[in-house]
């Protein structure tokens, strides 16, 4: 299953060894290229594809980032969405936003599709304005992460530090910042 598309064992001996780190950062990025330039001409194999090398290198940044660059790009085609709707999915996403300044939080938000996604997903969004990441990264995740509770995405309740961090962004956010943008002063006054 899902072998298909991503097998090229031709080109290896018998017995082929699994794809190093290398092939799949290359496969990566084609794939991205590939839904980017010609959307039509991927299917849900491209998304299994993406979420594997995930769950495979959880310690290659490259990978996280790569993976992630190409699910964000793949998962603007609604159909494509239910296969990455797994809960390996959500943590593999969920533990690159941790750690990668690079990351897109719009990514989190393609992933809600159950109850234990959305506490996910708020979760990791909350940490992300909350994280080590500076104001701009931090102004970003806040926009998504207020976005999905004015669409009822995600719970409402955010914890005190989160709340903290949102009044404060708001008051050191230049005027074009999405901060403001999302009328958070209308939610941190509720």
């Amino acid at each position: 299953m899902g072998s298909g598309a991503s097998k090229k064992a031709s080109d290896s001996s018998p017995g082929s060894q699994p794809k190093g780190e290398k092939e799949i950062l290359a496969e990566l990025e084609a794939l991205a290229f590939a839904t980017a330039t010609t959307p039509e001409a991927v299917d849900h194999t491209a998304v299994e594809v993406a979420a594997s090398a995930l769950q495979r290198f959880p310690q290659s940044r490259d990978i996280g980032t790569a993976a992630c660059n190409a699910l964000l790009l793949l998962l603007q085609n609604p159909d494509l969405r239910p296969f990455a709707h797994s809960p390996a999915v959500v943590q593999s996403v969920v533990a690159v936003s941790r750690n990668d300044p690079d990351f897109s939080p719009q990514l989190l938000a393609l992933l809600c599709f159950d109850d234990a996604s959305r506490r996910d997903v708020h979760t990791a969004l909350q940490h992300r304005v909350c994280g080590k990441f500076n104001d701009d990264i931090a102004a970003e995740a806040a926009f998504v992460l207020l976005q999905l509770i004015q669409s009822r995405a995600v719970p409402e309740n955010l914890d005190e530090h989160t709340i903290a961090v949102l009044k404060n962004l708001e008051k050191t956010a230049n005027k074009e910042s999405k901060v403001k943008a999302t009328g958070s002063r209308l939610w941190l006054q509720q």
